[in-house]
């Protein structure tokens, strides 16, 4: 009942961490912003390079972070970032990506998962970013968005007609279709949600 309008930098809040400290981290095109005090103040963490877009990022702690987009046109090719500083400073890593990355998940601090554009492919790493490697295609199929984990082995996919979900941390993966659906929203393996239509 109790609700209050806080001005915020940016477009989209995508997380929240609360170990070891407290964490709210979102974006605006190719800025990250972070804030420690719930959304009352917020510092710009990150700044890609000129012309590049950032279009995911996640935290697996309030230490260690990652965001992810593409290079500019006309190759787009992907470009990764990682923080183990709590969003202090950045380093870039050097994966060779050859198309740019639309969402990011990790379940443990060397393995994460990511899914590709213009060709999209769900990739993996299990170095912590530094290299990775496709483990499912995923081109003439659903347009899948985002990759979410609910812990180190139960995830899903998520895409406008399509969910695909693993229970293994990521070995094996199952289609299902949702029906048109704006956004999808599991609680766990059995139970979602989607809301709105096409």
């Amino acid at each position: 009942n109790n609700w209050r309008y806080i001005s915020a930098p940016v477009d989209t809040v995508s997380g929240y961490i609360l170990s070891p400290a407290p964490l709210l981290y979102g974006k605006k095109s190719n800025k990250i912003y972070l804030s420690r005090d719930l959304g009352e103040n917020w510092i710009l963490s990150l700044t890609a390079y000129q012309n590049e877009i950032i279009y995911s990022s996640f935290f697996l702690n309030s230490n260690t972070g990652y965001a992810v987009g593409s290079k500019p046109d006309p190759y787009l090719k992907g470009r990764i970032y990682r923080t183990t500083s709590s969003g202090f400073s950045w380093d870039t890593l050097n994966a060779a990506l050859a198309y740019g990355l639309r969402s990011v998940n990790f379940i443990n601090s060397n393995t994460g998962f990511a899914i590709t554009f213009s060709q999209p492919h769900l990739i993996k790493t299990t170095n912590g970013g530094n290299t990775w490697v496709t483990i499912l295609n995923l081109v003439n199929s659903s347009f899948f968005n985002e990759i979410v984990f609910f812990d180190i082995n139960n995830g899903y996919i998520k895409g406008p007609y399509d969910i695909l979900c693993t229970s293994n941390q990521g070995s094996n993966w199952y289609w299902y279709s949702t029906g048109p659906s704006k956004n999808t929203f599991l609680k766990n393996l059995d139970e979602g949600l989607g809301i709105g239509t096409y």
